[in-house]
């Protein structure tokens, strides 16, 4: 069950992957739903503390952590803009030292 579980996130995170000139990504704003956050700023203080935690690993939380903002559209049709992340490959994984937390549904 175990095995089946982690194999079905996995594919979910490829799924919303992204790549640019051989390098892999994750938009925060993506990976917060799949990771059962429902509020951005939950999500962003969980992203804020990741950047911490790779500061504290002698990083440059900016070389793996990209702020910019999106434009989305919200339920009435209209475009809002908004904060999101560009998230390198292994430094989200920070987040689950902080806060990263994914809950088990019985419709895995």
């Amino acid at each position: 069950m175990e095995k089946r579980i982690i194999e079905l996130y996995r594919r979910k995170f490829d799924d919303i992957r992204h790549e640019a000139d051989g390098i892999e990504y994750w938009y925060a704003r993506e990976l917060m739903k799949l990771l059962d956050y429902v509020q951005w700023r939950n999500f962003d203080n969980a992203i804020n503390k990741a950047m911490i935690s790779c500061v504290n690993n002698g990083n440059v939380a900016e070389d793996h952590f990209s702020r910019f903002n999106n434009t989305i559209e919200v339920g009435n049709g209209a475009l809002r803009e908004v904060e999101d992340y560009m998230l390198l490959h292994i430094y989200y994984l920070y987040l689950g030292h902080c806060g990263f937390r994914v809950v088990r549904r019985n419709r895995v």
